[in-house]
């Protein structure tokens, strides 16, 4: 049953090449040992049920240590042959660079040449990759840098890997946090662990609630066994974040232009370039206007006021409504305003509910609902509370 899921898979895969044969097993992973013999094989499948040929060798590295069935001899398949079973012998040798040493078998598909019937030629190769890890000698560690985030802080998870031929006794990590202009933010520590030689594990750390949205780099300094090495990883915690921090209106004579000056900070430690807001104007629900400002650049943690500009021309006194949008980095950051517009100026009024929105969904992504709702529910609870209360008084 398992074989007939990796040809199906196999099969699928294959639908978008023009591959006619495939092999499997597609990778073999093998821990090196000094004269250490796999006895192994690889099938050849006919992915297009037809007549074919093929050859078998392997790769240039590993030749000398490995002794393939048929090798280099032309092997046929008919159509109703639905794989065929190659045998091999890979033998180790006493000697071979500490690493990874990546080769395998590999399988030529040949095709006879139409004006000569003694050329042929090859359409296609594929691979049965073989993996060696030689251990280095001594202690030798290495690590993966992984970070994810939530709402309370980011976790680094490294997993580690002892490819030497010795025992970690004691292997932990100092990870260093880094503003992008190589500010020292913080340094943290993980668990501390021990390791058998060709053994993996895992240490881990977390950053507890950062201070400030951003992109930070992480110095992961391994220590182990007297030993150190470094390894960096770049990563973001939060989002992109620009806020309103102000929303007023010049001076003005009616009918005349109006302009808005909306003052946005920056919470992001990166400059955000291309800023800009557009204004969308209504009354009693049917927009009248939407009017927009030029493009900014608000430094790291910065301040910088967007104008609009507003014809009021044909306009009449009373109330408006607006809603503020802020374009930045994909996203969209809006809040409601009302206006009162005057003979001689606009008064603007939040209306205290703001949401951000991703610029390509549409989505919702964080509401905050104002406080000044809040306090009315308050309100008109202890209103009643103190009906009853003098209802009662009454009775008595």
């Amino acid at each position: 049953m398992k074989r007939e899921i990796m040809y199906a898979i196999l099969i699928a895969l294959m639908a978008f090449n023009v591959f006619a044969i495939g092999v499997t097993p597609s990778r073999l992973m093998v821990d090196y040992e000094e004269g250490k013999v796999i006895n192994g094989e690889i099938r050849v499948a006919n992915i297009d049920s037809k007549d074919l040929s093929f050859v078998v060798y392997p790769s240039e590295n590993l030749a000398p240590y490995i002794q393939i069935e048929n090798q280099n001899l032309i092997i046929d398949m008919k159509s109703d042959d639905f794989e065929k079973t190659i045998k091999y012998k890979l033998t180790l040798p006493k000697d071979m660079e500490p690493g990874q040493i990546k080769g395998g078998i590999l399988v030529s598909q040949l095709i006879p040449d139409d004006a000569d019937s003694n050329f042929i030629t090859s359409t296609v190769t594929v691979n049965s990759q073989i993996v060696i890890n030689v251990p280095y000698p001594g202690k030798y560690v290495k690590a993966e840098v992984q970070v994810t985030q939530n709402k309370d802080g980011v976790l680094f998870n490294l997993p580690v890997f002892n490819l030497g031929n010795e025992q970690i006794d004691s292997l932990r990590a100092i990870i260093n946090i880094k503003s992008i202009i190589n500010e020292d933010i913080v340094s943290i520590d993980t668990n501390t662990i021990s390791l058998n030689p060709s053994s993996k594990s895992k240490i881990s750390a977390v950053w507890n609630n950062p201070e400030n949205k951003g992109k930070y780099v992480a110095e992961v300094i391994l220590l182990y066994d007297g030993n150190n090495k470094k390894e960096y990883k770049e990563f973001e915690f939060g989002e992109t974040s620009i806020l309103i921090k102000d929303f007023s209106a010049s001076d003005f004579r009616l009918g005349a232009i109006a302009r808005f000056d909306i003052k946005i900070r920056n919470n992001w430690n990166e400059r955000i370039d291309e800023v800009n807001a557009e204004l969308t104007i209504s009354k009693e629900g049917s927009v009248i206007d939407v009017i927009k400002s030029a493009d900014e650049s608000v430094a790291a943690y910065d301040d910088v006021v967007l104008s609009a500009f507003w014809d009021t021309a044909g306009l009449q006194v009373g109330n408006y409504n607006i809603l503020t949008k802020v374009l930045f980095d994909g996203k969209i950051y809006e809040e409601p305003f009302d206006i009162y517009v005057s003979q001689d100026k606009i008064i603007t009024n939040k209306i205290n509910a703001n949401v951000v929105m991703d610029s390509e969904s549409g989505g919702i992504v964080k509401i905050m609902i104002g406080v000044s709702i809040i306090f009315a529910i308050l309100i008109v609870v202890l209103i009643f509370m103190n009906l009853s209360l003098l209802k009662n008084m009454k009775k008595k």
